[in-house]
């Protein structure tokens, strides 16, 4: 029997789906690692991330090898603190990059569980396992010594003055390093201000002119050198600049007058040449140089033959040389300039301050040569010839006559007064040495002798001879004339102070 359609039973509803599987735990280190967008790499793509085999982060001591510093003014040293400072700030930044290293790798190792519902993941392969905890030990390490480092970085930034290390110290240590600090460069300032005043100690005061930053500037050199530079030309007309020119620029600069520069000038350079010559002891005439900042014997006599003509007169009259050679050699270095200047077509001006050439005025070929006498006196005049001994003024005119000057004296006021005053000076010496002395008194004295001129120029002699004794310098200084027996002795002094 069949039974109906309509009849049979209904069918059971189905049973309700399961409920969706809990999310996995997350992993046991991500507490480790800041929730945020930017750190964290999403995988949408629900496929695994290709495998990087990066391989552990290199060593902390590989990777702060470079050195950075800050960069400091030209010249200027940086301090024990910056530098040490730096070298932290610099090892700060290299483990925080390491550490974002480390986070990077273990994000992307940790996305394919994170996306994955199936995957336990205590499921994961041992080796990747043992890898991670590698890495989590070594970032947690690394994280300590950022930790230090930090410390350490905010202790020096805290004390900018104190000679700090990298390493923690106490503060007791730490005062100690600064008073060390403090008594070093206090040494330091006082031997660097104990050298520059032995610095100017070395220049004479009184023939020095200072400036606001203590530079000092050797008036004597200076000038004496700006005597024997070439003559300067205006840049518009090209005519040469006559030396007062330049000495009105420098008294202007020093803010003085010319006529007082000049003098001022004339004083040191007098002072400066007796104190040369009073050092040098007994030593001979031909070494008794002043030195002025030059070389050669032969150089300072023609750098004082070019100085203007009133301070060359007062050199030659009061400086007190050890003979009369030195005055002889710039006499006739003085005689050179002015005649080489005339055979160059150039005239010292009408005020005769020098013999460096003032004008350019162009002269015919016989007006040239044509030298005044009264120019040849004032060259002249300082130089006392009768105490020259007589054998270097034979010399002198052997030498001269081989340079060929004596063809020049034809048509030269200077070298034939020069001639003449060497021959005449020979002669008188040689009358008054043959003049026989009877009870202190000459007999048969020559005529020349017996001229006021010759017991003029007799009588100019220097307090400042080597061949003087104490009592006759004295003498000399107090201004007592001596008798002609006395000359006569000092005359043989004269001769022989050629060997001596």
């Amino acid at each position: 029997m069949q039974i109906p359609p309509s009849s049979a039973p209904a069918a059971p509803p189905p049973p309700p789906p399961p409920p969706p599987p809990p999310p996995p735990p997350p992993p046991p280190y991500s507490s480790l690692f800041p929730a945020g967008d930017s750190t964290f790499v999403v995988n949408t793509a629900g496929r695994a991330p290709p495998a990087y085999n990066c391989g552990l982060p290199p060593p902390y001591d590989e990777a702060v090898n470079s050195s950075y510093h800050e960069p400091t003014a030209e010249g200027q040293r940086p301090t024990v603190s910056i530098v040490s400072g730096n070298k932290t700030f610099h090892e700060l930044m290299a483990l925080q990059d390491q550490v974002e290293h480390l986070r990077r790798e273990l994000v992307t190792r940790v996305a394919p569980y994170k996306s994955s519902s199936d995957t336990s993941p205590s499921l994961k392969p041992q080796s990747q396992s043992r890898e991670e905890g590698e890495m989590k030990r070594l970032l947690l390490s690394q994280q300590s010594k950022i930790d230090a480092i930090s410390k350490s970085l905010q202790r020096i930034l805290a004390h900018p003055t104190t000679s700090g290390t990298t390493t923690s110290s106490s503060s007791k240590g730490e005062k100690t390093e600064e008073k060390e600090q403090n008594l070093t460069l206090n040494q330091e300032k006082s031997a660097s201000s104990k050298g520059r005043k032995n610095e100017k100690t070395n220049y004479p005061r009184d023939s020095s002119v200072e400036n606001s930053k203590d530079g000092v500037v050797d008036l004597v050199q200076l000038l004496t050198t700006f005597y024997n530079l070439q003559p300067a030309k205006c840049w518009h007309c090209r005519e040469q600049l006559p030396n007062s020119f330049g000495e009105e620029l420098l008294a202007e600069a020093m803010g003085t007058t010319s006529r007082d520069l000049l003098e001022q000038y004339t004083n040191l350079l007098v002072k400066r040449l007796n104190e040369e010559y009073a050092a040098s002891g007994g030593k001979r005439h031909q070494t008794i140089t002043p030195t002025l900042g030059f070389k050669k014997d032969n150089e300072v006599y023609k750098k004082l033959g070019r100085v203007p003509l009133p301070v060359y007169q007062q050199v030659l009259e009061r400086t007190q040389f050890p003979s009369e050679i030195p005055a002889y050699r710039i006499a006739f270095a003085a005689c050179e300039v002015y005649h080489h200047n005339h055979l160059m077509g150039i005239l010292p001006s009408s005020r005769l301050t020098s013999f460096v050439p003032h004008s350019a005025a162009a002269v015919s070929a016989t007006s040239s040569c044509q030298c005044d006498d009264k120019v040849a006196d004032m060259l002249l005049r300082g130089v006392r010839f009768l105490w020259l001994p007589t054998r270097f003024m034979e010399d002198e005119l052997r030498r001269c006559e081989g340079m060929g000057l004596s063809a020049e004296a034809s048509s030269c006021a200077v070298y034939r007064s020069l001639f003449l005053r060497l021959r005449r000076a020979i002669e008188l010496k040689k009358c008054l040495r043959d003049a026989p002395l009877s009870q202190g008194r000459h007999h048969h004295l020559p005529g020349a002798c017996n001229t006021e001129a010759f017991l003029g120029e007799i009588r100019r002699i220097r307090p400042s001879y080597r061949f003087l004794n104490a009592s006759e310098k004295k003498q000399f200084l107090n201004g007592e004339g001596m008798g002609l027996p006395t000359i006569h002795k000092l005359q043989d002094r004269c001769e022989t102070s050629l060997d001596s």
